[in-house]
């Protein structure tokens, strides 16, 4: 297991926001500020703080998918087999890699190459992933996609497809394929330029116990920003005899929220109250004042009650017991009157007999017999006696028929009629007289409009209310209809109740004024009222303050969880049981075999937060340090060095990657990191994106001093866009066979032209191909002629080769006549307008030329070899 696979298994363990952390960090090697602000977020959400956007760790896992204790296979890269908007590199066609030994892909600069090494970047293992792959800017934006590239990978000879969408990162097979560039190169070298090496894990730790630093600043400054300010509530604190008092002297850290709101602020009730015991206590007759708001009690209760009174009186109860009766009594009246007539139908009775004027002449005949001693007993008169009201003697007949008024008169359904009627009677005149006066003189109308003018409009339009309503009963126990008996407006008399009971209040207060016992009371009843509407004013502030306080607390509660301390000891853990002298020995030996200015490794003392307790350190003889010394491109070969240790100690054979690896070195050193890759491509895939042509040729000659299989290709820009690949060295490096070859694909491409009459590009085409064309002459003398002897890139000259030299007169007329030829032609020099462009067929020849003395010096070589 590596020193990053531990530490990757360890950070499992971790609080969620240092899990995600340390995650990013292997993912990026640094972490930006929208990196801190998420992490952030993540430690304060697991102390109960919320966060907005809701930002969560990625999940814990038992295993993480990319750890290595047994790599097994090795993995290499076979392809890049589709690339979708990325820069402008082309769609079609794809880049692929040999599986073994060494693969390199020239291109020139603006070529494509870049593209692919970003791509790989991200998708491989890398110490720092920060570059940016972006789509195609030359894109209208609606047809700008998001990159991605479809890659084949194999382990343990099977093929494995992967697929990569930017800023979807996914574990793959891939991880264990690592890059090393120009960025990458500086993660091996510490912040402070001591140029520590620090095993791929190590540099995690480091900063993960950085980002702990950061994120207790942070803590520190919002803790001291969340301090809460009761500087407010310092009067009302003081106040210790009332409840709100002591609320206010317990915030932030002693009270609730509940508590606050529940001593806060004044009821209406409590704010008149408060009114009437300020009142009180400055009044400077109290006892006067009390009388006086008694008196006053009394009118206004006079009105409510004379209100009641009257409700009383034209209840709805009292309308339908009057209308009652009076149904009753009309209903008895029918009856007796259905009794009547039946009575005076009786043959030889005057017509109306029974009715009611016949039943007032009978009664006022009985009255007058009361007067009168012989008709005293009437109607139990005798035969002979006088009628009172004829006064003529009576016979029997009429003896009798007086008999049968009476029996009439005093039967029972007359009798029920009349009591009947007499109810209704009575009930009417108690309606009648009933009072509905309210009392409201001027002077009370005055009084009224002392404590509100509405109340007083209310008490007078409920007056006439009472009045219309009596009138419509009266009218409707007459003839009228019940229906239309109006309601009454609302009753004022609880307004009017309110104004009696706090009359009486105001009294209470004044009279306890005027009693210096009760007058403390009525001071202690005043400041705590006078208190309580402070902390009415003053609840935000007690509430903010409380708020803050518990917001306060969590964010303290979040700082054990910056602590470095499990960090720092995890760091000098891995640091004495994984970074030893085998280590040390590894890299020295690296540092050798580059010849980095004597470069040596020691062990340096370290004690800073999350970092190992002893690094290595590179120093040079004397002490210097090496920060002091190194060139740019001395410090690009120590991060080299670093990477292949770091690849050897991991026990992992998969392939490596190298982008542009020899930037800023000068020859010695380009060509010795040459020796080195390809040394290492005996061992393992090793792919390499050059626009160096020296470093080129010097990776070409070392793998062939080696045996070492080499598979170049080579990047250019196309009609189809950047990146097309071809399996070849570029023209400048290949050999004269091949460049006859692409010569002869140059001039079917002339011909073309010539033929659809593009005389101008034709032109400019053909200058192009015979500048190239003496380019190949002038190859053709390196290789062929002298035999590989002196070549450009080369670092040597070959002189063991002269003995298969053999250079004749028409060797030289050859190379004189067509370098001759090549140069009237060339881009530089057909731009007379005096120089006629050859056609096709004189293209062909001249090439053509070029190819038959490659193949006489072939065999010219091969013979003298055999000699």
């Amino acid at each position: 297991m590596t020193i990053l696979d531990e530490v990757r298994r360890w950070a499992q363990g971790l609080p969620d926001w240092q899990r995600e952390a340390a995650a990013r960090l292997d993912e990026k090697v640094s972490l930006e500020e929208a990196d801190d602000k998420d992490l952030y977020a993540i430690l304060k959400a697991a102390r109960g703080i919320e966060d907005p956007q809701a930002r969560e760790p990625r999940p814990r896992v038992a295993e993480p998918a990319n750890i290595r204790e047994n790599p097994g296979e090795p993995v290499t890269l076979l392809a890049v087999t589709e690339v979708r908007h990325v820069n402008a590199l082309a769609t079609k066609g794809a880049l692929t890699f040999s599986p073994t030994g060494l693969t390199v892909i020239y291109g020139a600069n603006g070529s494509g190459k870049s593209g692919y090494a970003r791509i790989l970047k991200q998708v491989c293992f890398a110490r720092d992933k920060r570059e940016k792959v972006l789509p195609n800017t030359n894109l209208p934006a609606d047809q700008v996609g998001t990159p991605s590239a479809d890659l084949m990978g194999s382990i343990g000879g099977v093929d494995t497809p992967v697929t990569w969408v930017n800023n979807e990162p996914s574990a793959t097979i891939l991880d264990r394929v690592a890059v090393f560039d120009h960025t990458c190169a500086r993660a091996f070298l510490d912040n402070e330029g001591s140029f520590a090496y620090a095993p791929a894990g190590l540099d995690i730790l480091a900063d993960l116990g950085a980002v702990c630093v950061r994120m207790r600043a942070r803590l520190q400054k919002d803790i001291e920003d969340a301090a809460p300010n009761v500087l407010p509530l310092r009067d009302l604190a003081s106040r210790t005899t009332t409840v709100a008092g002591k609320i206010a002297a317990a915030v932030p850290a002693g009270v609730s929220e509940a508590q606050v709101i529940e001593a806060a602020g004044l009821s209406k009730e409590q704010a008149e109250r408060l009114e009437t015991v300020i009142r009180a206590i400055a009044a400077p007759d109290p006892a006067a004042q009390a009388a006086a708001f008694r008196h006053q009690a009394l009118r206004i209760g006079a009105i409510s009650s004379a209100i009641t009174s009257a409700l009383e009186r034209v209840s709805d109860e009292k309308v339908n017991h009057l209308k009652g009766l009076i149904a009753a009594s009309n209903e008895a009246k029918a009856a007796a009157e259905f009794a009547a007539k039946a009575f005076h139908e009786k043959p030889g009775q005057l017509p109306q007999t029974g009715s009611e004027p016949w039943r007032m002449m009978f009664e006022a005949a009985r009255t007058f017999a009361v007067t009168s001693e012989p008709v005293k007993a009437f109607p139990h008169l005798h035969i002979g006696d006088a009628c009172p009201l004829c006064q003529q003697a009576l016979d029997e007949p009429a003896v009798a028929r007086l008999a049968e008024f009476e029996t009439f008169i005093t039967g029972k359904i007359q009798t029920a009629a009349d009591a009947a009627r007499e109810t209704a009677a009575v009930a009417f005149r108690q309606v009648r007289e009933a009072n509905v006066d309210l009392g409201l003189s001027p002077a009370a109308l005055a009084e009224l409009n002392g404590f509100s003018e509405e109340l007083a409009g209310q008490c007078e339009t409920f007056q006439q209310s009472l009045r219309d309503r009596l009138a419509a009963i009266l009218k409707a126990a007459g003839k009228g209809t019940w229906d239309a008996i109006p309601g009454v407006v609302p009753d004022p008399g609880g307004n009017l109740n309110w104004i009696v009971d706090d009359l009486k209040s105001r009294a209470a207060a004044m009279e306890a004024a005027a009693d210096e016992a009760l007058k403390k009371k009525l001071v202690a009843e005043r400041d705590e009222l006078e208190a309580r509407r402070l902390l009415g004013d003053l609840k935000a502030v007690a509430i903010k303050a409380i708020e803050q306080h518990a917001h306060r607390e969590k964010l303290r509660a979040c700082l054990p969880d910056v602590v470095t301390t499990h960090i720092t000891r995890k760091s000098t853990e891995l640091t004495n049981n994984m970074a030893t002298q085998l280590l040390m020995d590894a890299l020295n030996e690296e540092l050798s075999q580059l010849n980095i200015a004597n470069l040596r490794v020691a062990m340096k003392a370290e004690g800073e937060r999350g970092r190992a307790s002893f690094k290595l350190v590179l120093e040079r003889p004397g002490k210097m340090p090496a920060s002091d010394v190194l060139s740019e491109g001395e410090q690009r070969a120590v991060a080299i060095a670093s990477f292949l240790t770091e690849r050897r100690l991991s026990g992992d054979g998969s392939g490596v990657i190298f982008d542009d690896p020899v930037c800023s070195m000068d020859h010695r050193h380009r060509q010795r990191v040459a020796r080195r890759l390809a040394k290492e491509a005996a061992a393992r895939q090793v792919i390499v994106f050059t626009h160096d042509m020296f470093f080129l040729f010097a990776l070409m000659d070392e793998a062939e001093n080696l045996e070492v299989k080499i598979a170049p290709r080579t990047l250019s820009q196309t009609q189809d866009g950047f990146g097309v690949t071809t399996d070849e060295l570029p023209f400048d490096g290949s050999t004269t066979k091949a460049r006859v070859g692409w010569l002869k694909s140059e001039q079917v491409a002339c011909e073309k032209l010539n033929r659809l009459g593009e005389q101008a590009a034709y032109d400019k085409r053909a200058r192009d191909l015979y500048t190239k064309l003496r380019e190949a002459w002038e190859g053709c003398v390196e290789e062929m002629l002298l035999n590989g002897t002196v070549e450009r890139f080369r670092k040597s000259v070959e002189t063991n080769r002269l003995k298969a030299v053999e250079i004749t007169d028409p060797d030289v007329e050859k190379v004189v006549e067509n370098m001759s030829r090549c140069s009237n032609y060339a881009h530089n020099v057909a731009r007379r307008a005096d120089v006629e462009i050859p056609t096709p067929e004189e293209i062909m020849a001249d090439i053509q030329a070029l190819e038959d003395w490659r193949v006489e010096l072939d065999a010219r070589r091969k013979k003298t070899k055999r000699a």
